[in-house]
């Protein structure tokens, strides 16, 4: 599901009860049209993904014809529906803007479809983020715990190379991910495509500095490397990278990330040589 940049055009959604906006080219916007409510979209779900108090995630199918659209609603609980609305945007829209900003700055995400926003009504304040489907995909995570051979081979390429240079590149827009955790990466395992997903924790802030972007972000996906069995050498190399897109030292990296990075694997009860104190 791949619009051509010239069919990018969206229409402001509204009824009595919700707002939104949706990609005038898309099947979801011809779906909207005949007319049907947004909050129906989960109700004929082809494939819930995650559900909670919180969230509920799944594969939509709008037509018979096309694929399946990504939608995540963000259930909000009564309680804070009122300081929700008054202190905070919609974390559907703060997810739309930014994923947008990062899709036009090239960095590999998921397009966005629409976001809705409810108003009024029983759903007041529950939000809708839709996105294309990222088809014959697996997670980075899965990859490196259960498929030991392609880890290698994506270690032997160019791959991790060009994840800690989008990452750079999210960091030089202002962006923090907040979750780069290795189950936020796709990666389609022919091509070595990948794209980062679930991008509820961004915060985008272009006066952050960027020691508290590598802290935050870097210290998690390291981490999920030495879950992985990753060697030293080539975690390494991955703070490499970064450092060298960032004009930091390793050494300088290491301090920056080390308490959090020591956080998280006793945390988990792991430990990492690299990252001892010395």
């Amino acid at each position: 599901m791949d619009y051509p940049q010239q069919e990018n055009i969206f229409r402001e959604y509204s009824n009595k009860n919700v707002r939104g906006v949706v990609i005038e080219k898309s099947p979801l916007n011809v779906w909207l049209n005949k007319p049907n409510d947004p909050f129906r979209l989960l109700a004929g779900c082809a494939k819930i993904i995650k559900t909670d108090t919180k969230t509920k995630t799944g594969l939509v199918q709008i037509t018979d014809t096309t694929a399946d659209i990504f939608v995540k609603q963000y259930k909000l609980l009564p309680q804070f529906r009122i300081l929700k609305l008054i202190f905070g945007q919609s974390r559907a829209l703060n997810v739309w803007n930014i994923a947008w900003h990062l899709y036009n700055n090239n960095v590999p995400v998921a397009k966005p479809i629409a976001y809705f926003v409810y108003h009024d009504g029983d759903y007041k304040g529950t939000g809708y983020y839709c996105c294309e489907a990222l088809a014959d995909c697996k997670m980075l995570a899965d990859i490196a715990y259960y498929d030991k051979k392609l880890y290698e081979n994506l270690l032997k390429s160019d791959f991790f190379e060009r994840v800690l240079n989008n990452i750079t590149m999210i960091h030089q827009l202002g962006i923090s991910h907040g979750d780069m955790k290795w189950t936020n990466i796709l990666v389609n395992e022919k091509t070595f495509d990948f794209w980062f997903i679930d991008l509820d924790a961004c915060v985008r802030h272009r006066r952050m500095k960027l020691d508290y972007l590598a802290s935050r972000d870097i210290s998690r996906f390291v981490v999920n490397a030495v879950e992985a069995d990753t060697s030293n050498a080539m975690i390494e190399k991955f703070l490499d990278i970064y450092a060298k897109g960032n004009d930091f030292t390793i050494s300088k990296l290491k301090q920056i990330i080390r308490p959090r990075v020591q956080r998280l694997l006793k945390r988990k009860k792991l430990s990492c040589e690299f990252f001892k104190t010395h």
